[in-house]
């Protein structure tokens, strides 16, 4: 027997292709990116490229397949064009049950969601044939109601299509917009989650990972022809579920209970941002609204008819935690065998990465001009942290330099899993006056050096059981800076590049993260630009000590942009909002040229 599996790359889709290996099914996986389904090439595996709205690719991904499980959707709160959720949720189902009834498959499974069951009471339950509301708050919900819809046309067309309907599903996995109460629960356990939606008493359903890949497997081999059913867990209320963290977590934190209006006002802030700055919103006000909704599931169907099981939250919770701590211990402990790539490290924020890495028994692998201290630094680290600490002293402004400190790597040994992209130069001047070669040497030590390593580390990367990529930017990437434009402009790149890197892997093992420094004072030149900069440039300063703490714990808790200080933070904030010409102008004064010395 052969399935196909769409989004096998997700959070549920990748339970579900595990699960189905182990009973040694033979899988045809359709993804997007091949890179993010590394972890997936296993015994009986055959990957697909291409995509569920290209009905090409998806019938040479079911060429020779009998049954079909349909999990693949755009499920983020928000979207830059709205108009992707029509097109992954119902155009990408039309063509999955179109070719699966042109090709004479047995069964299809169609993942949807029980977001698309309308509001409960306290008491009362939302079952398989609850009435659906008119309306939805969310995008999600409204094209997912409309893919059941066809699900419901191509069943009286002959094709036998089963639905299930996941509730808030969490555990171990891929950390994505699918998973959030696992994230809450490593944010609650770092002490970096204070709050409690609402007054708490909202009613909602959470059910384990495992649980519902379980429920697909029963549903397609089980359950009953054109057969609904709904895989939830428990219905517990906020006050109850931040109650099983503090059990499981061993940390009675105090939590503070938001009220609803200050919730969506803040949610329509993130919003709008988001829109602003073209950044993915957490949340939006439809979100919140569903989220302070009583929204109680029976899973009873799907228990008798299917033999589905629950595994009580509690204890779903203490697996959940007791993965997420060993995800994050590697790092913790240093890494294993694994070390810390990091260019310009020999001073400023490079050193500064260097250190704050060893204090976490980080191995270093530490790059930097020759003559600048290196061997001497390397040795003052391993010394005073105990950690190895390996160096290779290179000018990255050599033509393949990248490939030197590759075959430095393999020659020596040194496995790396972290790399911290931070050498880079900044030279003031009018651009008309600044010399050819300080412009060539911008553009090749902040563009090209940060490409290049990236793209040769990369494929190892991904072959690891985790792996990291921290670029290190400049507030000059959210605003034009006249007298240092090159720079600034770098810079955008360097934002750019992690953001669009950081979306094709999603769902690998690799995380890419940019944080956004300002003026951060590592040298007499730098600390005079600063001073001349005035009360903006000063305000805006930060050390380079806490430009790599908060970098490092802004990586490894899997944030996309980083800002070291609330100051920039607002700065970044500030410059979508006030009028282009008002940030020239103060960026400009703030940058007004001192006698250019280097960096």
């Amino acid at each position: 027997m052969k399935i196909l599996i769409t989004g096998s790359t997700g959070f549920i889709g990748g339970a579900l292709v595990k699960r189905l290996v182990k009973e040694g099914h033979t899988l045809h996986l359709l993804v997007r990116s091949t890179a993010k389904a590394a972890e997936l090439n296993l015994p009986g595996v055959s990957i697909f490229e291409g995509d569920v709205t290209d009905a090409a690719s998806v019938r040479r991904a079911m060429q020779g397949c009998t049954h079909v499980f349909h999990l693949a959707a755009y499920a983020k709160p928000v979207a830059d064009d709205p108009g992707v959720f029509f097109d992954v949720n119902v155009t990408g189902t039309r063509n999955i049950l179109e070719a699966a009834l042109s090709g004479g498959l047995h069964r299809v499974v169609f993942t949807s969601t029980a977001g698309t069951f309308g509001v409960t009471g306290m008491e009362d339950d939302a079952v398989e044939q609850s009435p659906r509301p008119e309306h939805f708050d969310t995008e999600y919900a409204r094209t997912k109601k409309l893919a059941e819809d066809l699900c419901y046309d191509y069943r009286s067309r002959g094709l036998d299509v089963v639905i299930v309907y996941p509730s808030r599903v969490y555990g171990p996995g891929l950390m994505s917009e699918s998973n959030a109460v696992t994230k809450i629960l490593r944010l609650f356990d770092k002490g970096r989650w204070r709050i409690i939606p609402g007054n708490g008493q909202t009613l909602g359903n959470y059910v384990y990972v495992e649980d519902v890949a379980e429920g697909h497997v029963l549903a397609m081999f089980q359950g009953k022809s054109g057969g609904d059913y709904i895989l939830g867990g428990e219905n517990v209320s906020f006050n109850d579920f931040f109650d099983v963290m503090k059990q499981v977590s061993g940390k009675n934190r105090m939590l503070v209970r938001i009220p609803y209006p200050l919730l969506w006002v803040a949610a329509f802030i993130m919003n709008n941002f988001g829109k602003l700055f073209g950044t993915s919103s957490p949340i939006t006000p439809g979100w919140v609204k569903r989220y302070l909704q009583h929204r109680r599931l029976s899973s009873r169907k799907a228990v008798e008819e299917l033999g589905y099981s629950i595994t009580p939250l509690h204890e779903g919770f203490s697996r959940t935690l007791d993965w997420i701590r060993q995800q994050e211990k590697p790092l913790r402990n240093g890494g294993s065998e694994y070390y810390a790539l990091i260019t310009g490290a020999s001073s400023g924020i490079g050193r500064a990465f260097a250190i704050e890495w060893a204090k976490r028994r980080k191995k270093l692998l530490l790059v930097s001009l020759p003559g600048t201290g290196l061997p001497e630094l390397a040795a003052e680290i391993s010394e005073t942290y105990g950690v190895k600490c390996a160096f290779l002293e290179i000018d990255l402004l050599e033509p393949n330099a990248h490939d030197v400190i590759l075959e430095f790597t393999k020659t020596e040994g040194i496995q790396v899993n972290v790399l911290i992209n931070n050498a880079g130069v900044g030279f003031n001047d009018r651009f008309t006056e600044m010399p050819a070669e300080k412009i060539s040497n911008m553009l090749m030590l902040n563009v090209m050096t940060t490409t290049h390593l990236t793209s040769i580390f990369l494929p190892d990367f991904l072959k690891l059981p985790e792996a990291y990529i921290l670029n290190v930017g400049s507030m000059g990437a959210f605003a034009p800076l006249p007298g240092k434009c090159v720079y600034a402009a770098s810079k955008a790149y360097i934002m750019y590049l992690t953001k669009g890197l950081r979306a094709e892997l999603k769902g690998s093992t690799v995380r890419v993260s940019a944080t956004f420094p300002a003026g951060v004072p590592t040298n007499s030149y730098v600390r005079k630009r600063i001073d001349n900069g005035g009360f903006f440039a000063k305000g805006l300063a930060v050390s380079a000590a806490k430009v790599a703490r908060s970098g490092i714990d802004g990586l490894l808790g899997g944030k996309a942009v980083i800002f070291p200080g609330k100051r920039i933070m607002a700065f970044f904030l500030a410059s979508s909002i006030v009028p282009q010409g008002i940030v020239l102008y103060l960026t400009g004064r703030a940058l007004r040229r001192v006698p250019d010395n280097g960096n």
